[in-house]
């Protein structure tokens, strides 16, 4: 587990992954109403490597604790642009019931041209923007994932 204090960013390679654990990144928000974020990458279950695997799937998820939860609202970016749900690209939040605050973005046959910064934004419908930003790296034979997070 990496985790940030301030507004220093952290560097958490995937390397230092290894299935089943889960990759969690927890920061302190001043935001009233958002009190704390977190994000984690689900890698390729088939292999063992540091490596994301071109083909395989990639689910980055975000979860932010607000209250209320229902005043929550998310958004995706790649390469700081809207990214909206397709048939490789897709994007779902989960009832607030369930798990409140959470929403994944599930990159579906993994290609060289998914290369780019994923971001995370999540604010209340009052206002406040915290943010979280993940690279997605990839090479020509295999994707190498890292992460970093940001809020601001």
């Amino acid at each position: 587990m990496c985790v940030c204090t301030g507004t220093n960013p952290c560097l958490c390679p995937l390397r230092h992954l290894l299935c089943p654990q889960m990759f969690v990144f927890l920061c302190p928000l001043c935001h009233v109403g958002l009190r704390k974020g977190r994000f984690w990458i689900t890698p390729d279950p088939y292999h063992n490597d540091d490596n994301i695997q071109i083909g395989r799937e990639v689910k980055i998820s975000c979860q932010v604790e607000a209250t209320p939860p229902e005043e929550l609202q998310f958004s995706w970016l790649k390469n700081g642009r809207p990214l909206r749900s397709s048939e490789r690209m897709v994007i779902t939040h989960t009832d607030t019931d369930v798990s409140p605050g959470t929403t994944n973005l599930d990159i579906i046959d993994l290609k060289f041209t998914d290369f780019g910064t994923y971001t995370c934004v999540a604010s209340l419908r009052n206002g406040g923007t915290p943010e979280i930003s993940i690279d997605v790296n990839i090479s020509s034979t295999t994707g190498e994932a890292s992460s970093y997070g940001r809020w601001s």
